[in-house]
């Protein structure tokens, strides 16, 4: 099984980056998903991500 974290990061962050860097945009994530895809589950997914990485 994959970390999942590669499954959410992949999009949002570029391979070359940092993990520092990387978990940085994933925190800022969730506020910008928020108006694009209108959910909680976004937002929750996200931070089950951060948790795990």
């Amino acid at each position: 099984q994959p970390p999942p974290t590669l499954l959410y990061s992949k999009p949002r962050t570029p391979k070359n980056l940092p993990q520092p860097l990387a978990k940085m945009v994933l925190f800022k994530a969730p506020s910008s998903s928020i108006s694009t895809a209108g959910g909680p589950k976004e937002v929750d997914h996200h931070e089950e991500v951060q948790m795990s990485a």
